[in-house]
């Protein structure tokens, strides 16, 4: 799998999303699970990047779509969920989220729905101690079940 470090400053600050910037200066700087969806070239990286900047963190970014290159996706996901888990001080965007539970749904996998939706509920105070926050981005809230989208403190839109 590939991960990319960055500093927040390297991620800019167009966030051309009417109210996503004031959503993001809104936040409490404790939460542990963050949901942006919102169209592409609206922003999402770059409100990841406002994110970082705002908790003074630097960043690990992670296409999830990785996790379908692998011929056991499960347990690629459950990878890259103990990495973010076992990460200080970083904020670490999981890019294409709605795609992955999307395609997941599609293959019929509850099994890794139920532990990403389980990582979600058990790990929230581990980030935090780690001061690590996990920001979920994709572009279609809906595709996501009500209770997955539950897991997390904040989402935007709310």
């Amino acid at each position: 799998m590939q991960f990319k470090n960055v500093k927040a400053s390297e991620l800019g600050d167009r966030v051309e999303l009417p109210g996503l910037a004031e959503w993001i200066e809104r936040l409490r700087g404790d939460e542990a699970a963050i949901l942006i969806a919102a169209p592409a070239g609206t922003g999402k990286t770059a409100a990841v990047g406002a994110i970082a900047r705002q908790v003074q963190r630097d960043v690990m970014q992670c296409d999830l779509l990785q996790v379908f290159e692998y011929p056991d996706s499960h347990e690629a996901l459950r990878s890259i969920l103990t990495i973010a888990e076992n990460l200080r001080a970083t904020v670490f965007q999981a890019d294409g989220f709605d795609r992955l539970v999307e395609r997941l749904q599609e293959a019929g996998d509850s099994a890794a729905l139920d532990e990403l939706r389980g990582w979600l509920a058990d790990k929230k105070e581990r980030l935090r101690s780690f001061k690590v926050t996990f920001v979920a981005t994709g572009r279609q809230l809906e595709v996501l079940p009500a209770d997955l989208r539950a897991q997390f403190d904040a989402t935007f839109p709310a």
